[in-house]
């Protein structure tokens, strides 16, 4: 339930931020009290998921808790669109995500987190518009980009791991190249 709200929360942090710099002198950003628990709660879940790793999972090493706290974070666009789906639909079935093998690994990488690329897109341009935007030079802006910034945690955890994910197709099509004397487009 908390990764849609948080996909809803998200949308609405990106719509509101272009209108903000569309509208400076019409639209003020939400006040710090609403804008510092959101930061806390991430801070809070990322720590209590590190907790639970070394606590519950015998023979865990902090970076393999780490990898396991950014691959969690890395589904929660799924997790918060089949939650939202669910409560909305209940006729509608959970489809298997296309792998797209028949792609270039790097390709393939993005078309599985389109969505999650253009959220991820969205809030790292308008975090850059307001550090640029003379209309945003203060304390509270630059709040509410941090705001946008662990907004886009979970967005960039999925892209990372699509990108880790391809990784050994991109190797193993090398090593083919050069065991045939053929070079690669980048040679």
């Amino acid at each position: 339930f908390a990764d849609g709200l948080a996909l809803l929360f998200t949308t609405a942090s990106i719509v509101l931020s272009a209108w903000a710099l569309y509208q400076p002198q019409m639209i003020s950003l939400p006040v710090a009290a609403f804008l510092i628990p959101t930061i806390g709660s991430f801070a809070f879940k990322f720590v209590r998921s590190l907790w639970l790793y070394a606590v519950r999972v015998k023979d865990c090493s902090f970076l393999e808790s780490l990898g396991a706290g950014v691959a969690a974070l890395g589904l929660t666009h799924t997790v918060a669109k089949a939650m939202l789906n669910g409560m909305i639909t209940t006729s509608k079935p959970f489809i298997r995500t296309p792998k797209c093998e028949d792609k270039p690994p790097l390709a393939a990488a993005f078309i599985q987190v389109r969505e999650e690329s253009l959220m991820l897109a969205l809030l790292w341009g308008v975090a850059v518009a307001f550090l640029t935007s003379p209309h945003f030079a203060d304390s509270h802006s630059l709040l509410w980009v941090g705001v946008l910034l662990v907004q886009s945690v979970p967005y960039a955890s999925a892209v990372l791991l699509s990108l880790i994910n391809v990784m050994p197709s991109l190797f193993r099509r090398n090593e083919k190249s050069e065991a045939s004397g053929v070079l690669s487009p980048a040679e």
